[in-house]
């Protein structure tokens, strides 16, 4: 499994927002993000925070971060 596979399932599993400290438990580089980021697969919510671009943007779910 490649790391690009590896975030887009840890985006499942996580209601479609991902932590860029997820990454580092996982031992993947933080340039993944802005490669999904460049594709438009994710965006930037927040400072370390990313997102699929479907996904609702709730406050509230996003500070509990």
């Amino acid at each position: 499994m490649t790391n690009i596979e590896k975030i887009r399932n840890m985006l499942e599993q996580n209601n479609g927002i991902i932590k860029s400290e997820d990454l580092n438990k996982e031992n993947i580089a933080r340039h993944y993000l802005n490669l999904l980021q460049e594709n438009g697969e994710i965006v930037k919510l927040d400072r370390g925070i990313y997102a699929r671009p479907d996904v609702w943007e709730d406050e509230m779910y996003i500070y509990k971060f």
